[in-house]
């Protein structure tokens, strides 16, 4: 579900490639600039920026998300500006992401910034939106932002490559958010069971690429990348892989199709 839309150079051929597998991907964006990049260039083979994909000839492809990443607000004057244009933009964007918190070592020391721009994010995105979340050591602060703002309650909050305590998972699971999952994860003995933990009509799958702007789409390493974490988590869960693939497909349209 979960990549990064705006860092590859060729986002209409990773688009392209999910579409022709029946799927689709969501493509989060760093900052509102990446969004309106991203959205213009797909909106060329028939996407467009309220997040509507055509449909004909197999899934959704890649789909924009406006982004307001955590990482972005502690540089310098810029943060202000991202923070304005993205809840000008919010308001028409039915998917929302990256956003979120981060209290890792290289960006705590905007921690305060970033819950001052968090808060007026969830403030900002309609009723009904998608939001695919990043936390980082923080995601009670989410939790709290989330529902003091009301978003909790009326959108789609999905924690991507969750990373909290196992009192914060109970806490997300029971307001019912979803969970994105990828390899990355998966690679801990913690995030394995955080999977295994999250039920089946509330898991997606992601691949959190690519690592570095610019860089192309390889539909064999990503598509691999997807089929390997769904493996995992299907053995986690003691469930056939094509039973989840389904569940995973189903949450995954009802979600980009918002």
């Amino acid at each position: 579900m979960h990549l990064h839309g705006d860092w590859f150079s060729d986002p209409r051929a990773c688009s392209a490639s999910f579409a022709a597998a029946g799927g689709g991907a969501l493509g989060c964006t760093v900052e509102p600039a990446g969004y309106e990049g991203l959205a213009a260039e797909l909106a060329d083979e028939g996407r467009v920026p309220d997040g509507e994909a055509a449909r004909e000839g197999g899934g959704p492809g890649l789909v924009p998300a406006l982004g307001l990443h955590p990482w972005c607000l502690g540089e310098g004057s810029d943060a202000g500006r991202r923070v304005e244009r993205f809840c000008e933009l919010a308001g028409g964007c039915r998917l929302v992401g990256e956003v979120g918190l981060d209290r890792g070592r290289a960006h705590r020391q905007a921690f305060d910034a970033q819950v001052a721009a968090f808060r007026r994010a969830c403030d900002a995105v309609a009723p009904g939106s998608v939001l695919s979340i990043h936390s980082v050591g923080a995601a009670g602060e989410v939790l709290d932002i989330l529902g003091e703002s009301g978003r909790l309650a009326d959108c789609a909050c999905v924690f991507h490559w969750f990373s909290g305590t196992s009192d914060e998972l109970a806490r997300a699971r029971g307001a019912g958010c979803l969970f994105s999952v990828g390899p990355l994860m998966l690679r801990s003995r913690r995030g394995r069971e955080y999977a295994r933990q999250v039920p089946v009509g509330r898991l997606l799958l992601e691949t959190d690429l690519p690592e570095h702007p610019g860089t192309a789409w390889d539909a064999g390493a990503g598509l691999s990348a997807l089929d390997g974490a769904l493996a995992t988590v299907a053995a986690l869960k003691g469930v056939e892989p094509e039973a989840l693939a389904d569940a995973v497909r189903r949450a995954s349209r009802g979600l980009l199709s918002r």
